[in-house]
Parts: structure tokens; sequence; C-alpha cells
């Protein structure tokens, strides 16, 4: 399993991957790593992080690159189903 922060002030890679394009590569390197399985993400949970107002602005960051992985699926080694990691049960109705 891979995880992807698309986030600013993420625990685990202090935002690195908070820009689309460098979400998406990381993607592509944990696959080409062995990950079979995504785990994308929007809003932080690491301590002290401040929440997300509204579900739309968690997709807004988590949909491109989710949307991208699954219409380069053709171009990946391996597939790895992505899923969207979401604290909030509105957060995938908001698309």
């Amino acid at each position: 399993m891979g995880v992807v922060n698309v986030t600013p002030d993420s625990f685990s890679d202090g935002g690195r991957f908070f820009d689309p394009k460098a979400a998406i590569a990381h993607a592509r390197a944990l696959i080409d790593d062995g990950a079979d399985i995504l785990d994308v993400g929007g809003e932080s949970s690491r301590p002290g992080a401040a929440p997300v107002s509204r579900a739309r602005r968690s997709c807004a960051r988590i949909l491109p690159v989710l949307e991208k992985l699954a219409r380069r699926r053709a171009d990946l080694r391996r597939h790895a189903p992505p899923g969207g990691d979401a604290r909030r049960r509105s957060t995938p109705a908001h698309r």
C-alpha cells in the first residue's frame, strides 16, 4: 500500500506532494516500487493540523490525482486501485 498526501502540511512528507503533478509522480513511483493499493488523502490528520473547512476542498485536492491516475492506468507497469481517503462522510458526495 502506498500513501499519497495531497496536503500542504502532511506530517509524513511536509507537503511535497501538494501539487497534483508531484502527487501523480509519487503515486507512479509507489506503484513501480510494488504498491498494489494507493491511499490518496486531501486533508492532513497530523496532530494540530487545521481541518479542511469543506468537503469540496478535500475533493478538489484529490480528484485531479485520482482522475489522472485512472486515465493513465495503461501507462503504469502495475495496476494499483486508488482510493480517496476522507474523514467526512460527505466528502465522496462532492465530486
